[in-house]
């Protein structure tokens, strides 16, 4: 589907996919408050990273993407359509309402999500990427390190849409962790988990993430060798 090289091969996807509307974040979903902070900064790098892989990039407000979600909610129900509660069936809708204004070759859905990341103390794992976990309270090697399970990790889903409605693509990229361990100075052995400052505050780990969320899109650059 995405051809084989030849002449007018496009390295960054198919050349006929040019144009694309992003709605801002969470329009269709709620913005979790732990993230809220970095959000900015994610969608910077995300409209940054589209355009520098050779797409041309259209956004609209807000107040302007949320009324279009709700007006094409209101058609599906209207075609006394099914499924009128779920996200890919408003989202064909929502597309078909914004190409009347926009004129688009793919309308692109992110969102910021809350991940349960594994990790084992040190390092938390989740959606493509690794990422340190912060922690303070007790030396590095001390056993308390080590605690395992899951931590809290936000990451960036994206959705693409034809201007008919049709779904494209979808992915998902892992961006940074959301939590800390924390050390209990009382209960000797003992930590708590408590929501980190300054989350989404390394450009480098939100590209990556952004990289893998639009790799069904466009492909992630290769590693430069030295």
């Amino acid at each position: 589907m995405w051809g084989c090289p030849a002449p007018g091969y496009h390295p960054h996807g198919r050349p006929e996919i040019e144009r694309a509307l992003v709605l801002p974040l969470n329009v269709v979903a709620a913005m979790p408050k732990e993230v809220a902070g970095g959000a900015r900064r994610v969608d910077r790098i995300l409209l940054d990273y589209l355009a520098q892989r050779g797409k041309s990039v259209q956004t609209i407000g807000f107040r302007d993407a949320v009324a279009a979600w709700q007006a094409g909610e209101s058609d599906c129900r209207s075609a006394a359509a099914k499924g009128c509660d779920r996200f890919t069936r408003v989202a064909a809708y929502a597309a078909r309402r914004l190409r009347a204004d926009h004129d688009y070759d793919v309308l692109i859905v992110p969102y910021l999500l809350l991940r349960g990341a594994k990790t084992d103390g040190r390092e938390a794992s989740f959606d493509g990427v690794e990422r340190p976990v912060r922690m303070s309270g007790y030396a590095p090697d001390s056993p308390y390190g080590y605690a395992r399970g899951r931590i809290r990790a936000v990451s960036l889903k994206v959705y693409g849409f034809s201007p008919d409605g049709k779904k494209m693509f979808d992915g998902i990229g892992g961006l940074d962790v959301v939590d800390r361990i924390e050390a209990s100075d009382e209960r000797p052995g003992a930590y708590d988990i408590e929501v980190r400052e300054n989350v989404l505050s390394d450009p480098e780990a939100i590209r990556e993430g952004v990289a893998r969320a639009l790799s069904p899109f466009v492909p992630r650059p290769k590693p430069s060798r030295d």
